[in-house]
This record gives C-alpha cells, structure tokens and sequence, in this order.
C-alpha cells in the first residue's frame, strides 16, 4: 500500500497546499482593485485552480480506496500495533469524504452564481456562502492533511506543513484584514456588495452625489 499512500499524499497535497491557495490567493488580489486590468484572468485563475483541486482530490481519493483491497493481509497481521490510530484514521477519511463532496459542490456552483448585472442580493448572499464554504474547506483540508501526514508516520513532514499553513494563513488573514480596513474606512464602501459606489456608478453612466451637487450650483 506503500505506492498507492505515496501518490494519495502527493496528489492531495498538490490539490490542497499548491492549488487551493492559489485560488485563495486569485481571489483575494481580485478584491484588492490593485490588478483591476487583469481582474478577468484573475477570476480565471481561480476557477482553473478549483478545477484542479477538485481533479486531484477525485483521483487521490480513488488510488486510496483501490490501495486499500490490496493490502488486507498486512493491514491484519499489524491490527494491534495499529488499533490506538484506527480513530484518528477513521476521522481523516471521514472528513476527506466530506471535503471531497463539498468542493465538487462548491465548484459546480460557481457555474451556477447569480448574475453580476442582474442577481442583486442573491448575487452578494451567494459571494458570502462561496467565501465561507471555500475558507471551511480549505482549513478543513490543510488540517487533514497534517493529520494524515502523521498518522502515517510521516512526523517530520506533519510539522513543516503545518508551520507552513500556519504562516500562510496568518498572512493571508492580515492582507484580508487590510483589504477590509480599505474597503469600509478609506474607500467608503459597504460591506457587502463589492465595489458598488462611484466607480460602479461611472462603470453605469450614473452620476455620482458630487457630480450633482456641482451640476445644480451651475444651474
């Protein structure tokens, strides 16, 4: 079962520490207004890279599953040397069942999104449960694939991935907290509902409140 655990971790850790950060990170620099003129390859950037955590998620959770029927016989002769992991293991698969589900969901939702022109509040409510399901899976996923990695002896590389997420989602939590403190303290601009205000409102055509307090003084 040696192989078959080898390509599992090497292709959920490619799906979960390489290509779900990515699309975190597309999505972040899409709200931050600093790549405007690249916001629609941006926006690619993150579906492409959802597709490819939901890809390698598929197949690595297949070539566990089929491992697993060949490596009955060894799995018995070490039941009692194993038995004090058999919960923890047991949770692994049962939260990589759950998060396998989910992101498929997630994903196939996304084709489904409200329109930006047209979807109002459904549109933001969708935006909201998108970002919070997305930020759910992937804690979920970088915390089971810690707790894989040891679970199957794999201690040393447990510690310098789980350095590794910790450091990535503290930066990440601040660079959105900053993008925050723009959006609701300097730009003035709701919480929800993306960039609305004056720069929707010349995107429309639409006047914004300046521009018709000075056109009424001129008349």
């Amino acid at each position: 079962m040696g192989s078959s655990l080898d390509a599992h971790g090497t292709l959920l850790g490619l799906a979960w520490l390489v290509f779900a950060p990515i699309a975190l990170i597309a999505a972040l620099l899409k709200r931050s207004n600093w790549f405007s003129s690249k916001e629609s390859q941006l926006f690619y950037v993150h579906v492409a890279s959802n597709c490819a955590v939901v890809l390698l998620t598929a197949i690595g959770v297949a070539v566990i599953a089929l491992g697993e029927d060949d490596d009955d016989d060894d799995d018995e002769e070490e039941e009692e040397e194993e038995e004090e992991d058999e919960d923890n293991e047991d949770n692994h698969k049962s939260l990589g069942a759950f998060i396998a589900i989910f992101i498929l969901i997630q994903v196939l939702a996304a084709f489904f999104r409200p329109s930006k022109e047209t979807g109002g509040s459904w549109r933001t409510a969708f935006e909201v449960v998108h970002g919070l399901v997305g930020y759910l899976l992937a804690l979920s996923a970088h915390a089971n694939v810690v707790v894989g990695l040891d679970i199957y002896g794999a201690e040393d590389a447990s510690v310098g991935v789980m350095a590794l997420v910790v450091i990535f989602w503290i930066v990440y939590v601040v660079f959105r907290l900053y993008l925050l403190y723009v959006q609701l303290f300097v730009k003035k601009e709701p919480l929800f509902g993306g960039s609305g205000g004056s720069s929707e409102k010349q995107r429309l055509g639409v006047p914004d409140d300046a521009e018709v307090e000075i056109a009424m003084r001129e008349s």
